[in-house]
């Protein structure tokens, strides 16, 4: 059967933004990390040593993750605002001034007038911007009927950006069912005595001075490594040349 991580995996699809599906596969690898840090210890009941190690490789990368997940957010966010804008912009001055007079038109319709006007096929684009670029009051055209109307002039004239806007909304929730799958598997093999135990360690490891801390201890290690690999391969050298 396959492990959480790999089904996650599975999902990722090609039309996601690269910058989201890496914080996926960023977070999915670390799930294999926390794995391979309870296999690395011998007494599996040593849980200072497991969430030791958890501390060590494992936490900041989630936290960087999941920062990285609220900026992304944020960017959808913006991007939707954007496209609403870029959407409300007139094609000539001469519709700007039209706009007054639709908007009043509109208001006095009944509704069985409104919606084939700025819903559908037969949706006028000209009302439809005129409605959408005024407050509610000014057209009568409110709440759900209105957020509506919006939805489907963006799908009907701006469908590439809204796929766009999709895709990485999609991404986006993989990406923090991802992070929530990583933390869960840390959770059990940390196993912390209450959730408010479990909510103290996970605000300390992954803070960015959590993760500032971990990458220099990573660092350290890995100049260390370096070294001793460095040494072992002169001292192969020089006995290489001395059986020679």
């Amino acid at each position: 059967m396959p492990t959480i991580a790999e089904q996650l995996s599975e999902r990722i699809k090609s039309n996601w933004p690269d910058h989201v599906t890496s914080i996926s596969k960023n977070v999915l690898a670390v799930i294999e990390t926390a794995h391979k840090n309870v296999a690395s210890t011998k007494d599996k009941t040593d849980l200072a040593t497991i969430r030791g190690l958890h501390r060590g490789n494992v936490a900041p990368k989630i936290g960087t993750a999941s920062r990285a997940l609220k900026r992304a957010k944020d960017d959808l966010h913006k991007a939707h605002q954007m496209l609403k804008q870029k959407s409300l912009q007139h094609d000539s001055p001469r519709d700007s001034q039209m706009a007054v007079e639709l908007r009043q038109a509109i208001k006095a319709m009944p509704q069985s007038s409104r919606i084939p006007t700025l819903l559908g096929e037969s949706a006028d684009k000209l009302a439809v911007r005129a409605v959408l670029e005024a407050p509610e009051i000014l057209t009568g055209i409110v709440g759900r009927f209105r957020a509506d109307i919006q939805k489907d002039f963006l799908r009907r004239h701006y469908s590439e950006d809204v796929a766009k806007l999709d895709a990485t909304a999609e991404a986006l929730e993989h990406a923090a069912e991802s992070i929530e799958a990583a933390k869960m598997e840390v959770g059990r093999t940390a196993r912390f005595q209450s959730p408010q135990e479990a909510q103290a360690w996970w605000s300390e490891a992954t803070s960015p001075a959590g993760a500032a801390e971990a990458e220099h201890r990573q660092a350290v290690r890995d100049k260390a490594d370096a070294e001793r690999q460095a040494y072992v391969d002169k001292r192969l050298t020089e006995l290489s040349g001395q059986a020679a």
